[in-house]
């Protein structure tokens, strides 16, 4: 893996194993329940090998549940949808922690989420 095709292996494996849309970055229009990718803080750091070529690749997976009239079922559907994404996590990535679950927006939807933020160590050749 390359650190050109984690993202897109990472939303390919995802989508697959979870039956969720998963987006390789966060588009302009989605439609929840879905899965969007970007980069986290500390996207590319030395990897954990003596292999200068070896980069760890930091990825924010973004659950992301309609907003309803009952912000109780909207958690509970969160809550569904992270219990998906971590049992089908691939095994060449390693969970390394949550932010604080909550609506997100960009101006064209509207949706509550929370991001997942995961780690894997990859390749710097042909990045």
């Amino acid at each position: 893996m390359s650190l050109y095709s984690a993202r897109a292996d990472l939303a390919d494996a995802l989508q697959t194993s979870t039956g969720f849309t998963t987006h390789e970055d966060v588009p302009d229009r989605l439609e929840p329940p879905c899965l969007a990718i970007e980069a986290s803080d500390n996207y590319v750091s030395p990897g954990s090998t003596f292999d200068p070529d070896d980069i760890a690749v930091r990825l924010d997976v973004i659950a992301l549940v309609p907003i309803g009239g009952d912000s109780t079922q909207s958690r509970r559907d969160l809550d569904g949808l992270l219990k998906q994404v971590l049992k089908h996590l691939p095994e060449d990535w390693t969970f390394i922690g949550s932010g604080k679950p909550g609506p997100l927006t960009n101006g064209e939807w509207l949706a509550y989420g929370v991001p997942l933020t995961v780690e894997s160590t990859t390749s710097n050749e042909g990045a």
